[in-house]
């Protein structure tokens, strides 16, 4: 299965804040926390960890030697 990435991420950015905004709410998460990985996560997690207005400082694991 092949999956084309868009060239301009937002969108999908956009989608996955919608998505987590509502199961935080539904699940009454009053201060979430956020982790990127370092091998192509962390630019997600910088993204969502904005558009959410996450207070908590944003977390980043480098798991190259794992």
């Amino acid at each position: 299965m092949t999956h084309d990435i868009p060239s301009d991420p937002s969108g999908l950015i956009a989608q996955m804040a919608d998505s987590l905004a509502g199961l935080l709410r539904q699940q009454a998460v009053e201060q979430p926390c956020m982790i990127g990985i370092h091998t192509g996560g962390a630019w997600v997690a910088e993204a969502l960890h904005a558009r959410l207005q996450i207070t908590e400082p944003l977390g980043t694991l480098d798991i190259s030697f794992y």
